[in-house]
C-alpha cells in the first residue's frame, strides 16, 4: 500500500509535506512567520506536521526536521489570554545525528508514495504512526499539549506520557507522574490511558491519574465517565466528582469527591498544593516533586503533625514558615535545604 491516495485525499496531509520539502531548503523569516501562521490556524494542521515527520523518521529520514516549530516559537498567532501550548517530539528523533540530508526530490518522492529500502509507507492509510511520541516535563515544570484528535493533556512537574494514536484506538501510557486529560468526544474511537497498575477508557471526559512511585495510584474524575480497569481484575464505571486509589492485586477504594475536594486535587494546575489534614511527611514528599529545596526535621515526631492549607509549589520556605508559626518550631535554611526544628 502506498501514499497515494489518502496523499491526494486529504488536502492538509499535502500541505505538511509541502511545508517539509519547503523546510528542507531552508526557510526565510517570512516563510516562517507563515508556516507558524499555517500551524496555528487549525490543529488539524499541526498534527499533519507532526505525522508527516512521523513518515520520515520510519524510514530513517528525519535529520532535515529533527526540530518542529513550538507554539512558543510561531509568530503573532497566540489570541489574547490564550496560554500557549508547549509540544515535545521524542528525544529519539532529536539525537540522531548520522542521518544524512535528504533532497527536495528524495522527499518529493516519498510523498508521493515511494517503496524506500522495500518498506512501503502507509501511516495515512492505516492512522497507525511509526513510534510513540514522548512528551515529558522536568522538576517543577509543568507543560499543556494539544494532541492531533483535539485531546488537551496539562502534565504535572516529573511527568511523562507516550502517545500512540491508530485508526480505531487513541492509547496513551502514563509512564510516571501526572496528568490531567480533557478527552476529545470522537464516536467509535475511545481514549484510553495505560497507568500499568489500571486502564482508564473514555470517549469523552475529563480526568486526570497520578502514578508516583510508593503511593497507590489513583484515578480523579472531573467531568463524564471513566471505565477503570485494574490489572488482573474487573472493570467499574467511575462517574463525576470521584475518586479512586487501585492497590495491588487489583482492590479500588472509591470516594464520592466535594466540589472543594476535587478543586484541591487539580490545584496543582494553578502551580498550588493543596493540604487537609494531611501529615507533614506526605506535604514535604509533595514539595519535593516541585524543586531541589528538601525540608527536613531534627525531629521524627515532628513529622505525624497534619497541615492544612494552600501553598505555591515553588516556595517552600514559604511553607516551611508557616507550618514552623503553628507548631512552634524554627525553619532554618541550611545549604540548599531547610530544617524544621523544635524551639528551645
Amino acid at each position: 500500500m502506498t501514499m497515494n491516495a489518502p496523499m491526494r485525499d486529504n488536502p492538509i496531509n499535502e500541505r505538511a509535506f509541502e511545508w517539509l520539502v519547503r523546510a528542507d531548503g531552508g526557510l526565510s523569516s517570512a516563510e516562517q512567520a507563515e508556516l507558524g501562521a499555517w500551524l496555528a490556524s487549525d490543529s488539524r494542521h499541526y498534527g499533519a506536521y507532526i505525522r508527516a515527520k512521523a513518515v520520515f523518521n520510519h524510514v530513517g529520514r528525519a535529520k532535515a526536521f529533527a526540530h518542529l516549530p513550538n507554539p512558543d516559537e510561531w509568530p503573532l498567532v497566540a489570541q489574547p489570554g490564550e496560554r500557549r501550548t508547549i509540544q515535545t517530539v521524542s528525544a529519539a528523533d532529536n539525537d540522531r545525528d548520522d542521518i544524512a540530508p535528504v533532497s527536495r526530490r528524495a522527499l518529493l518522492g516519498l510523498a508521493s508514495g515511494a517503496v524506500v529500502a522495500g518498506l512501503t509507507v502507509a501511516f495515512f492509510a492505516t492512522g497507525q504512526p511509526a513510534e510513540a511520541l514522548t512528551f515529558r516535563t522536568r522538576r517543577g515544570e509543568m507543560r499543556d499539549i494539544a494532541l492531533t484528535d483535539g485531546t488537551r493533556v496539562a502534565l504535572n512537574t516529573e511527568s511523562e506520557i507516550r502517545v500512540l494514536f491508530g485508526e480505531r484506538l487513541r492509547k496513551v501510557e502514563l509512564v510516571g507522574g501526572e496528568a490531567l486529560f480533557d478527552v476529545a468526544h470522537e464516536a467509535g474511537r475511545a481514549f484510553v490511558v495505560d497507568a500499568i497498575a489500571f486502564q482508564a477508557r473514555a470517549v469523552a471526559a475529563s480526568f486526570a491519574i497520578r502514578k508516583i512511585g510508593g503511593v497507590a495510584p489513583q484515578l480523579v474524575v472531573r467531568e463524564g465517565a471513566v471505565d477503570l480497569t485494574p490489572a488482573n481484575a474487573t472493570s467499574l464505571r467511575v462517574s463525576a466528582n470521584s475518586r479512586v486509589w487501585v492497590f495491588s492485586g487489583g482492590k479500588v477504594s472509591r470516594h464520592m469527591l466535594t466540589q472543594a475536594e476535587l478543586g484541591r486535587e487539580l490545584m496543582w494546575r494553578e502551580g498550588k498544593i493543596a493540604f487537609e489534614d494531611t501529615p507533614l511527611r506526605y506535604a514535604i514528599s509533595a514539595f519535593d516533586r516541585y524543586g531541589s529545596v528538601h525540608i527536613e526535621v531534627d525531629d521524627p515526631a515532628i513529622l505525624d503533625h497534619t497541615v492544612t492549607g494552600v501553598f505555591s509549589s515553588d516556595d517552600p520556605m514559604g511553607f516551611a514558615k508557616a507550618v514552623s508559626e503553628v507548631f512552634d518550631l524554627d525553619a532554618v535554611p541550611q545549604g540548599r535545604g531547610i530544617i524544621l526544628r523544635k524551639r528551645d
